[in-house]
């Protein structure tokens, strides 16, 4: 026997639905709540299955008032070696009255006693599209859900798998023991938008058998994160990405990203091309690095491409953890063009058209006697355009190109501005940093290809300062094979001041490079 509602009603919140039978709601302006079936916003009673009737029951709006939900048991409903809480169907909307309102709190080993592989997640949408979450607080309780001996566990707080115009508004996410909060794997249209997410992975002490984590991962086409805070209360002691951008098509624009590793990643996963991916008007604010490109494919034929990338009018300042003896001696980069996280070699990817303007770094490196903070460190570049940062202060280099594992073509560095480089006690004749490093070595990681070549590489109109003097401080280095063929490599107008001596150091072939006042 079932009940179904087809008018309009207003029930209180003491009202409840009991018995064997179901209740439908065909009525789509209803506002279901979640304590006509016995969900009590008290911190004690299990809400689980309150929660669960309220989505089963066909209501398009489903409204959280104001309390604690706790959510003490599983529905035993797994997909990709995860259990989760809550299935939604399409068209819904979950929400309350502001993000600190109402909270979804899970218990005490809720998420990690479960015996999935990947341990317990809260929402699935599987191919499901125009759900909505908003103005409500998702609690992971991590540090009483604590990843066991073993290692990683995914335990996401809402995973959309193939789904479409899905926005998540609003949101308040904290304390996820877990590998990501926000999670789009394929799909379209979905927006991440003025959402708080506190804490997660391995910023949280006690949850050292976490290894990786990032706040969001969007592998979903025409996506995009906007006006997010992004934020860790302590210095993660591992891989503690803000965003990671996997889809074509994906923006990052105007979020607060603080005490992460890196602030965002864009990265190409195959043997594939991606393309048009932007980061911009964003804050990265205390990161080991700001933004790291790669590929996840790290041997065999080349193949990954990533088009069409635009890092444009971000804050970036970076600063070492050195609280943490894995990360002490991760270099920092604002931006990083690698095969990934802190590999620190590149493999595989070609960039085209890529874009770097607008920038802002400052380096708050703690430890200054070593020489690991750049504003830009790139290799695979077919098409680039570095132009207009402004560099504050670095440890290491300013900006560094590399010949690897593709030629480097079609590059423009232009009005630049590098206030302080090289900024490290142990500075020598041996150990000395550059404004602008132009390496093409005779070497490669994986696959070997031997000496690279150069084409139309330009760098003009750009002003290198230094606030102390220093001999082996210099402007420019330039080094290549003596097989490596160079074309049209011009230096021209650059404004150096005098205490950046000696301005130029050449390495092999210095005939072939033209300077120009």
């Amino acid at each position: 026997m079932s009940l179904t509602i087809n008018g309009q009603v207003n029930l209180s919140p003491s009202i409840k639905f009991d018995g064997l039978g179901d209740v439908i709601i065909n009525n789509s302006a209803i506002e279901a709540m979640p304590q006509w079936w016995g969900a009590i916003a008290d911190d004690s009673t299990d809400c689980t299955p309150g929660i669960t009737k309220a989505i089963a029951s066909g209501a398009k709006n489903i409204y959280l008032s104001s309390g604690t939900y706790l959510i003490k048991t599983r529905r035993q409903v797994y997909y990709n070696s995860q259990e989760y809480i809550f299935t939604l169907p399409s068209d819904i909307t979950i929400y309350g009255d502001g993000m600190k309102a109402a909270t979804i709190k899970m218990d005490e080993d809720v998420l990690m006693d479960s015996t999935a592989y990947l341990g317990s997640g809260v929402f699935m949408l599987y191919e499901k599209e125009n759900v909505n979450f908003k103005n409500f607080t998702i609690d992971m309780n991590g540090n009483n859900n604590l990843v066991p001996e073993g290692g990683l566990k995914a335990c996401y707080a809402i995973r959309g798998t193939n789904a479409e115009n899905i926005v998540i508004e609003g949101m308040h996410f904290k304390d996820t023991p877990g590998r990501n909060y926000i999670v789009f794997a394929g799909g379209t249209n979905n927006v991440v938008r003025s959402c708080y997410l506190l804490n997660g992975g391995t910023s949280l002490t006690d949850n050292t058998e976490q290894d990786d984590f990032s706040s969001i991962y969007v592998d979903s086409t025409y996506t995009v994160c906007e006006k997010n805070i992004i934020r860790n209360e302590e210095y993660p002691f591992d891989g503690s990405g803000g965003i990671e951008m996997h889809a074509a098509n994906t923006t990052c624009q105007q979020n607060y990203i603080a005490r992460s590793y890196p602030a965002v990643y864009i990265y190409v996963d195959g043997r594939e091309t991606s393309t048009n991916m932007i980061f911009q008007d964003n804050y990265a604010i205390e990161c080991i690095q700001g933004v790291c490109i790669g590929s996840g494919i790290s041997e065999g034929t080349p193949g990954s491409v990533l088009d069409n990338v635009t890092i444009k009018d971000n804050y970036f300042s970076l600063k070492q953890f050195t609280s943490s003896t894995h990360l002490e001696t991760v270099y920092s980069y604002a931006v990083y063009v690698s095969n990934g996280g802190s590999g620190g070699y590149f493999v595989n990817l070609k960039m085209t058209d890529l874009l770097i303007t607008g920038n802002t770094m400052d380096d708050l490196d703690t430890s200054p006697s070593i020489p690991r903070s750049c504003f830009f460190v790139g290799g695979g570049l077919q098409g680039a355009i570095i132009s207009n940062n402004i560099i504050n202060k670095t440890s290491g280099d300013a900006i560094v190109l590399y010949g690897n594992p593709y030629d480097l073509d079609n590059v423009t560095i232009s009005n630049n501005t590098i206030n302080s480089f090289g900024m490290n006690s142990n500075i020598s004749n041996t150990n000395k940093r550059f404004a602008i490093s132009f390496n093409l070595p005779n070497e490669s990681v994986y696959p070997y290809t031997g000496n690279f070549d150069s084409d139309n590489v330009q760098i003009i109109n750009n002003t290198i300062n230094r606030s102390t003097v220093s001999a082996y401080a210099w402007a420019f280095y330039f080094n290549w094979d003596n097989n490596s063929v160079i074309t049209d490599l011009l230096i021209e107008g650059n404004t150096i001041e005098a205490n950046v001596l000696p301005n130029i150091k050449y390495g092999l072939k210095s005939s072939l490079v033209n300077v120009i006042p």
